[in-house]
């Protein structure tokens, strides 16, 4: 069985595929905004690469009750800005988790080519 990712094609029948995780809300770099939150964060997707991962995935959600989630604008200004750094600089496949039909379409614009929504689209 294969499966096509953008412009990659993998075999699922060898082996599965590694998904590396970045928080773009930033509640895993500190007080990083802006560029300096996008360059932390290709540098941390180039490390989760490195280490195997087969795709990456973008989002401002969590399910831990760790506090409020970002507005729709604001979960647009940082999923977008990283989404495009990422789909340029990595070379793998990008996803994009959000609950947000317009979130996820700027992702796509973007070049994110995978969708998740963590809510079960509830």
């Amino acid at each position: 069985m294969r499966l096509v990712l953008g412009v990659r094609t993998y075999d699922l029948t060898t082996r599965a595929l590694v998904m590396g995780v970045l928080d773009a809300a930033g509640r895993g770099f500190a007080s990083d905004s802006g560029a300096a939150h996008v360059d932390a964060c290709l540098g941390h997707a180039e490390r989760l690469v490195d280490d195997g991962a087969d795709l990456l995935e973008v989002g401002t959600v969590t399910v831990a009750p760790v506090g409020a989630q970002l507005s729709e604008p604001e979960e647009l200004d940082v999923v977008v800005p990283l989404v495009d750094a990422l789909a340029a600089a990595v070379g793998v496949p990008v996803a994009c988790a959000t609950t947000r039909a317009s979130v996820a379409r700027a992702a796509y614009a973007a070049g994110a080519v995978v969708g998740d929504d963590p809510s079960g689209f509830s």
